[in-house]
């Protein structure tokens, strides 16, 4: 089986790779650079690079990137393949209909959190913020009725890890014996470190991390006053626009949204 792990909240975000997944030549270059460029073993895990390489070399059309998926599985004798896609979940639709095993599990994040870290950790725009908020509202409201989608929320996930996973696997039909949650490998081959906004409010780098203590609580539910240093009126007022036009996704956060607009 395969699935499709968005983790991220913004499709298209300043500053990361948008591979354009309807270019077989572009998926291409950015795959083969992703190998180049890596220094570590994380994506072979002890395999041969040029076999990986020729795999990729050998895709002429989109069909040919679901074999490189399938072949990744037997290679590694993997019964599940999840892949993160940060930025692609415009490309819903074309995934879900290349099997009937294809899901799209996406995690959103409030807004207002999910801006100021974004203004904090990488100098997003107003016009960025709001740019992308809206967009990934406007998909997610088209996409959320569709049996192959699957909707979390960051704020259920810190407040109950293990329930949120147990969710995703019950509805995905995964078997397994324990979910740990403490012992997370990063893509580096090594205990996962917490990348947050934080770090820079520190004068640190947020990619150095820090040691791993859940998912940190830290990146929800920020204090009015925090919000309002960081985000001009003008973007706390197009945010609350955006999270009204798009219930479906936003709803939640409605309330809260409100209360911030009559301290304004």
């Amino acid at each position: 089986m395969e699935y499709l792990l968005d983790q991220n909240y913004s499709p298209g975000a300043p500053g990361t790779p948008n591979v354009n997944i309807t270019s077989v030549n572009e998926y291409k270059k950015f795959m083969l650079n992703e190998f180049i460029k890596d220094k570590s073993d994380r994506l072979l895990k002890g395999k041969n690079k040029k076999y990986f390489t020729d795999l990729i070399l050998s895709i002429k059309n989109k069909d040919d990137i679901q074999n490189y998926y399938k072949a990744i599985m037997k290679e590694f004798n993997a019964e599940y393949l999840f892949l993160r896609y940060n930025q692609q979940i415009d490309y819903f639709n074309d995934w879900i209909k290349k099997s009937d095993q294809h899901y799209w599990i996406t995690i959103i994040r409030n807004p207002y959190d999910r801006a100021v870290s974004n203004r904090i950790t990488h100098n997003w725009s107003d016009k960025d913020i709001c740019n992308f908020t809206s967009k990934y509202g406007e998909i997610i409201e088209k996409i959320y009725d569709n049996e192959k989608f699957i909707l979390l929320y960051y704020e259920d996930l810190v407040d109950d890890s293990e329930k949120e996973i147990k969710n995703i696997a019950d509805r995905l039909n995964i078997k397994y014996d324990k979910i740990i949650i403490d012992q997370l490998i990063g893509s580096d081959n090594k205990l996962y470190r917490s990348q947050g906004s934080n770090l820079v409010l520190k004068g640190k780098d947020h990619r150095e991390g820090e040691e791993y203590n859940g998912i940190y609580s830290s990146s929800v539910n920020k204090d009015i006053n925090f919000i309002k240093k960081h985000l001009s009126k003008n973007v706390i007022e197009k945010l609350h626009n955006i999270i009204c036009k798009y219930p479906t996704c936003f709803q939640r956060y409605k309330d809260m949204s409100l209360s911030l607009q009559n301290k304004m």
